[in-house]
Formats: C-alpha cells, structure tokens, sequence
C-alpha cells in the first residue's frame, strides 16, 4: 500500500520523474497531441535539413520518435535519441544508424565526439537549469554545430529565452501560432 501511495506522490504530485512521464506514455496520453505537433516537427526538420550535412544528430527528449522518423536517413551519418521514458524509448523503431536510450538529459554523455545538430524539442522548461544544460552540449557540437531550441510560449519559456538571448547567437527563429498557443523555434550557436 504504501509503494502505491509513494508512486502516486510521485506520478500526480511532483510530476517530475520518469514514472510520470512512463504513466502518461503507457496510457497513450500523448497520442492526441501527434497532429498537433507535426506542424512543428516539420519546421524544426526544415530547420535541420541546412545543418546537418551528413553529420551526427543528437535529440534531448526524443520521446516516441516523431522527429526521427520525419528525418530522411540520409542527411544525417547517425542519429541518438534520449528520454526519460523508457515506455516512450520501447516504442521507437531505430535504424542501423540510430540508438535511443533512456536517459536523464541533465547527466546524460553523448555516445559520439561531435554533433552537427543537437535538438531540443520542447524539453529546456524540465531543466533545472536550461542556460547549463545547454553549454553542457554545445561542447558537443563541430566546428558548424548547431542547437534548435523549440519551447511553448509561457512565462517560464519566455525567461528561459531571454537567459538564452543572452548567452548564445541566435541565427534564425520562427513564431509558429497554432489556435490560440504560440511557440518559438530558432537555431543558436555558442558565442565565440
């Protein structure tokens, strides 16, 4: 009984752990959310397309896999994905060029050297401090490397974009208004 009263804790009152995001994933309550979200999966793809190059590509907070299997194989070399679901990471099909692993973003060490693009796809506003998380890896970024940022418009997501205006170039951002919500894509480079 109290294993159940402590995961209950966990899943509806801190909402901050894998368990959560596990119970939600194994209830489908991300299906809905696939046709809404493709609209911005698509601006993000259009985003990495210039970048990539036959690179790596690294995605923070893959999920299922819906920016991945919108990627064509070959604009990228190889293709990691992390979550911290593992439910989520159960459902996505990888290819020969790609591994996904559960993961938590804020300890997590890249498999590859070097990436030339690192995604995150509305994942900054779960860090406990998103401007560190971000120069964490953009040490893994080529001599080209780009990060692309994708955040729901909200007070927190608008701190988080001012603390990032700040600390990194912003080469090219998009607005992107779906029914009343709003969000930002854009794609940043570490200041020299």
């Amino acid at each position: 009984m109290l294993k159940k009263l402590v995961q209950f804790f966990k899943i509806k009152v801190l909402r901050v752990n894998s368990d959560r995001w596990d119970y939600q994933y194994a209830k489908g309550m991300w299906d809905g959310l696939r046709d809404q979200e493709m609209e911005r999966i698509l601006v993000a793809k259009e985003m990495l397309g210039g970048f990539a190059n036959g690179g790596n590509v690294l995605e923070i907070g893959c999920g299922e896999g819906i920016f991945f299997n919108q990627i064509p194989e070959n604009i990228y070399s190889f293709y990691e994905g992390i979550d911290i679901s593992k439910v989520a990471i159960d459902k996505i099909e990888p290819s020969f060029k790609s591994l996904f692993k559960v993961a938590d973003m804020e300890i997590y060490q890249p498999t590859k050297e070097t990436y030339s693009v690192i995604v995150f796809n509305e994942v900054l506003y779960y860090s406990k401090n998103p401007i560190q998380l971000l120069r964490h890896y953009s040490k893994f970024l080529d001599d080209k490397g780009i990060m692309i940022i994708g955040m729901y418009l909200s007070a927190k997501s608008l701190d988080i974009w001012q603390q990032v205006k700040e600390s990194f170039n912003i080469l090219e951002a998009k607005d992107i208004q779906q029914d009343a919500k709003s969000w930002v894509y854009t794609i940043i480079k570490a200041k020299m």
